[in-house]
């Protein structure tokens, strides 16, 4: 073997190695992925330069940076190193080809255990297919929560500069003029003589409906906001608005005790009656349980979702997020870039594909990707990763029944049947 390869293959071995395990499940739904299927498709890699990750089919390659991207696939992730020669994962780029169509990452918690994954505000946090934005964490103090499903600025609901608020009459007492402490507002796009209501008029009105919808409990520091409309122009009431340079709380906030966390639901356009905050004080839980169950403080009817499927915990000043062992998993959105160290292996999914990584210092005679040239990677490359199969199947092999199980790891209806709504606890 000439010395110049010798020295070569020294070096790689010397050199940090990302390991790279593939794990894609061959049902295409909803771009979920069953942590229970047994039939999967699974592949190794060992790089050591930066490459871009495809799947086709329920194959994966690995392709090194500057190669163009292949057509009719899907670009999952990227993996880098920094100046200091740690490897991150980066969520893959849009592109100009229409062809290649990157997919969102997710960090997977239940491979973060026993320490689960400690929540901050904004975070994204995806049970099966539902999505939940982190919108407060209060651990301590005298804040209350913000019940605002948009960051849209506070509304001027005093009226225009020309009305005449004492010949005013509020629609629901029908009494005329502001009170001392109970001026009139406008807070929809109602005219005429029903433009004006007195905000302590409206406020009983919409305490009244949120107690019928059954969203808040009987201790007040557990509840589901739902912003409300009004009946006849069908405009949503703001939580709180602007009146001669004061600001009013038009929807008042039950007293939560501290440490409390607010939710909020996701949801698309067409599912718009289920958007809504929930408000949960951990004052007296140790747990709070997510899932489809009855017993679950957030409960979402989604048959993608277990019956117990997370929990959050308020551990040692923090908010903890802990998977449940459920079917499709409890996912946390990767906006930018995540670390691999030594000490910390790290598994992502994206769509229907599970990626675990972790840093081998010295991985001996392992076969590298494009060590030997940058042609693209995977099958076509002598340093290609090996296709094996997971479970109990060899490499592309797909789950037997492919329309087995869809439910949260109970039930047999497929995510296309679920209704995206949710009920607060």
């Amino acid at each position: 073997m000439p010395q110049q390869q010798q020295q070569q293959q020294q070096q790689q071995r010397e050199m940090p190695t990302l390991k790279v395990t593939t794990t894609t499940w061959a049902r295409d739904s909803h771009d979920l992925f069953d942590y229970e299927a047994r039939h999967v498709n699974t592949k190794t890699f060992y790089i050591q330069r930066p490459m871009k990750a495809f799947r086709s089919g329920t194959d994966i390659q690995l392709i090194p940076e500057g190669v163009a991207n292949p057509t009719n696939a899907d670009y999952l992730v990227r993996f880098v190193s920094d100046k200091n020669g740690k490897f991150q994962v980066v969520p893959a780029e849009r592109s100009g080809s229409q062809s290649t169509n990157p997919k969102k990452l997710w960090l997977i918690v239940k491979d973060l255990q026993p320490t689960g994954h400690i929540i901050q505000e904004n975070d994204v946090i995806k049970l099966g297919r539902f999505k939940l934005r982190v919108r407060q964490c209060v651990k301590s103090g005298d804040v209350q929560p913000e019940l605002r499903l948009d960051d849209s600025d506070v509304p001027d609901v005093g009226g225009a500069p020309g009305d005449d608020l004492k010949q005013m009459q509020c629609r629901i007492c029908l009494l005329e003029g502001p009170n001392e402490d109970d001026p009139l507002v406008a807070p929809c796009e109602c005219k005429g003589s029903i433009k004006f209501v007195h905000i302590n008029c409206l406020r009983h009105w919409i305490k009244g409906r949120l107690q019928n919808n059954g969203q808040s409990d009987n201790s007040g520091s557990t509840f589901f906001y739902k912003q409300q409309q009004c009946e006849l122009c069908k405009t949503a009431f703001p939580p709180a608005g602007m009146a001669n340079g004061e600001k009013l709380q038009i929807v008042q906030v039950p007293n939560t005790q501290p440490p409390f966390i607010v939710l909020e639901n996701l949801v698309s356009p067409s599912q718009q009656q289920n958007r809504g905050l929930h408000v949960i004080s951990m004052a007296e839980k140790k747990i709070l349980k997510l899932g489809r169950g009855h017993e679950s403080d957030v409960r979402i009817a989604d048959v993608s979702i277990s019956r117990y499927h997370a929990t959050i915990r308020f551990v040692n000043d923090n908010f903890v997020l802990e998977d449940h062992n459920s079917k499709f998993g409890t996912l946390v959105a990767i906006r930018k870039s995540h670390v691999v160290d030594v000490d910390s292996p790290v598994s992502v999914q994206v769509g229907r594909s599970a990626i675990s990584l972790s840093i081998e210092e010295n991985p001996g005679d392992v076969p590298i990707e494009g060590s030997d040239a940058p042609a693209p990677g995977g099958n076509n490359n002598p340093g290609s990763g090996s296709g094996g199969g997971g479970g109990n199947g060899g490499g592309g092999q797909t789950d037997g029944n492919p329309d087995a199980s869809m439910e949260g790891g109970d039930g047999s209806h497929p995510p296309s049947q679920a209704n995206d709504g949710s009920s607060g606890g």
